[in-house]
């Protein structure tokens, strides 16, 4: 195997190493850009502006086909429904304007409290929102009477 065999093959492997931790839904299509770029140089690709140009149209044109689909995707998150508004009854102790791993619905999520009350394992407490896999609570506030 050559090295632009290997430069091409590790770039893919780097962009979506990357893509995974960052989560854009950019770099997975030039990553898997560049890993069509190798496998099309061990049939016998061997002309760098060739290479260069397959790599720029591959992967914008897999950013402009298939990005909002693969975001609709993997947000829609079927069977998993936040329950904004709802109680949730803690499982463990959130110190105030603090956070920790908490379990809900199954599996575990890093609660963020915004409230300058400490927060106990069982207490009664509302998702006021989400910000990716965080689930932002407060103290369910009690009825007026």
């Amino acid at each position: 195997m050559n090295l632009t065999v290997t430069f091409w093959a590790v770039l893919g492997l780097v962009l979506i190493i990357t893509e995974v931790l960052s989560l854009t839904f950019v770099l997975l299509f030039f990553g898997v850009s560049a890993l069509l770029i190798a496998g099309a140089k061990l049939f016998g690709l061997n002309n760098a502006a060739v290479e260069m140009a397959l790599f720029g149209v591959i992967g914008i044109g897999g950013l402009l086909i298939f990005r909002k689909k693969l975001k609709d995707a993997l947000s829609s998150r079927k069977g998993m429904q936040i329950d904004r508004e709802n109680v949730v009854i803690l499982s463990a102790p959130v110190p105030p304007r603090g956070r920790a791993q908490i379990q809900y619905q199954g599996t575990t999520w890093t609660a963020i409290n915004q409230s300058d009350v400490a927060l106990n394992a069982g207490d009664e407490v509302r998702i006021s929102s989400t910000e990716g896999i965080k689930l932002i609570i407060q103290p369910k506030s009690k009825p007026a009477n």
